[in-house]
């Protein structure tokens, strides 16, 4: 039997946010190769995605483990300050790719948002000489890591369950 929270335990509504946002993420992943930028209206997406996941997270708060769900938070809003390109501790990113990640780690429990930034750098470094050749400079397209780590989190998660 497997810990608990090693497992991608999701309601029915936010498996139907996963599946939305790995549908945005695909389009972004094109459009982040063709163009090097996601559209900004991904972007208010993603936004909004985080938002509404940390709300229902406050709302249901009284039902939740309470210590899990603030290791968890915590765990992604030191993320999200550290990979913001303008500390880069653990990454260099636009705010759209950590918008992108935030959305997809609230959806996880602290361990596995854990293996999921291990799987976004393991990746990051075996596709980085690759997608640079869709970038400028030292700048490539993110949204393929962000997907592949997506999909990864997400095939091992349902599979443990």
């Amino acid at each position: 039997m497997l810990p608990e929270w090693l497992i991608l335990d999701l309601t029915q509504n936010q498996l139907y946010g996963l599946v939305f946002l790995i549908g945005s993420f695909t389009v972004a992943t094109l459009s982040d190769l063709k163009y090097m930028k996601a559209q900004s209206e991904f972007v208010e997406i993603w936004v909004l995605a985080f938002i509404v996941f940390l709300v229902i997270d406050i709302w249901k708060w009284d039902s939740l483990d309470q210590t899990q769900t603030m290791i968890k938070w915590a765990i992604i809003f030191i993320f999200m300050l550290l990979s913001h390109h303008s500390i880069g501790v653990i990454f260099k990113l636009a705010r759209g790719d950590v918008f992108a990640c935030a959305a997809v780690m609230a959806l996880m429990s602290p361990a596995l948002i854990v293996v999921f930034i291990i799987i976004l750098k393991v990746s990051d470094l075996l596709f980085r000489p690759i997608l640079r050749k869709f970038g400028s400079g030292n700048a490539y397209p993110f949204m393929p890591i962000v997907m592949c780590g997506t999909l990864a989190i997400m095939g091992i998660g349902l599979y443990l369950a």
